[in-house]
């Protein structure tokens, strides 16, 4: 490379982990609340928690490391025109198009990372981070039950109380509320225990207390008082079946004729084509006056990813939706995207070569 090259790589190089640093500690501390908020719930176990955050950073990675890279050439080139060393460059030859060849340094790498982590490993990631949520569901010792707290199962269904817990993994004044199909059961019990029988099914034994169920507003409620009553609890394949978007195996979706696995398919390459076109979007949007300050044209530039974020968004519904949106994918958000870098790079440039003065009559005579 070039000395020229080799320093608008280390600029925007530097720049982008600075950039990325900041998102992921946004990233982690959002995750952090909303995970905190789920192990105070009783929906997450309280030993998984940093487990879930890994798993919650290494699916964030597709969405950062576009937009990182988004702002590190705008933040880096940026500076750069402020300080009027591209301007330099400029008049030495060094024009917007020359600006790509070392990013391509930069942009080369990152589309093998972010290729691998958008197809396989992000998916893996929210498939491993639901399995085990789902295996801690089905095991109230390991499921985070704590004594005067309500716990709710995964399947949202179940919500138990109880006033304390034994060592021998009993427990004492149970409170279970159970909605199913518009009915809802209430049970009470004075003591308890876990158990599993045979064929592996979970349930809670209960000793000594009452039940009521039925329909709110009908009129076939029933109360009893029990000995014992045991409640089956729900079982992992019940309670939390994978099938939340982007969580399937690549084969799978590959496999898959439906419109949801085609939706999913778009989906996971679109990070790919978008930390292309956002690197076209950018050095367009790089180009500052210097008195228009540090930022230039960070407002554009984030207004025009949020419409591209949300325009993707849109698109993958429409595709899972509808079937005649099949052979327009998400190409036609892409395509807009990189036909506006060009227009944009067309019309600095146009601008450029108008804004240069016309040679003064003695230099041309001469």
């Amino acid at each position: 490379m070039r000395i020229a090259d080799r320093y608008l790589l280390r600029t925007v190089g530097l720049t982008w982990l600075g950039v990325l640093a900041v998102l992921l500690c946004v990233t982690v501390g959002l995750a952090v609340g909303d995970t905190l908020a789920d192990v105070a719930m009783g929906r997450v176990p309280s030993n998984l928690l940093m487990t879930q955050l890994m798993l919650k950073s290494l699916e964030g990675l597709t969405v950062l490391l576009p937009l990182s890279l988004f702002l590190g050439i705008i933040l880096g080139f940026g500076r750069l025109y402020r300080d009027q060393e591209l301007t330099v460059l400029a008049a030495c030859g060094m024009g917007q198009r020359s600006l790509f060849r070392p990013l391509a340094w930069l942009l080369v790498p990152m589309l093998v990372m972010i290729t691998i982590l958008s197809l396989w490993i992000a998916p893996w990631a929210l498939r491993t981070s639901k399995t085990l949520i789902a295996r801690a569901a089905s095991d109230m010792s390991v499921a985070g039950l704590q004594a005067g707290r309500f716990h709710e199962f995964a399947s949202g269904g179940s919500v138990v109380y109880v006033g304390s817990l034994e060592p021998d993994g009993s427990f004492r004044n149970a409170f279970i509320h159970i909605e199913r199909n518009g009915r809802k059961d209430i049970v009470t019990a004075d003591s308890g225990y876990q158990y599993q029988d045979a064929s592996g099914a979970r349930y809670l034994a209960l000793k000594d207390g009452e039940r009521s169920e039925g329909t709110p507003g009908g009129g076939d409620y029933r109360w009893m008082k029990f000995v014992r009553n045991d409640l089956r609890l729900p079982d992992p394949g019940e309670d939390q079946v994978i099938t939340k978007f982007g969580a399937l195996p690549l084969a799978e979706v590959l496999a898959g004729q439906t419109p949801y696995h085609h939706a999913e398919f778009h989906w996971r390459i679109a990070p790919v084509f978008a930390m292309v076109v956002l690197t076209l979007l950018a050095v367009p949007l790089s180009r500052t006056n210097p008195r228009r300050g540090y930022f230039g044209n960070m407002v554009l530039a984030i207004m025009i990813y949020v419409t591209y974020a949300n325009l993707l968004a849109i698109g993958t519904s429409w595709l899972e939706d509808d079937p005649s949106w099949r052979s327009a994918g998400l190409w036609w958000i892409h395509l807009g995207g990189v036909a506006l870098a060009l227009w944009l790079l067309r019309n600095r440039h146009q601008r450029r070569r108008a804004s240069t003065p016309p040679p003064a009559l003695g230099a041309a005579a001469s």
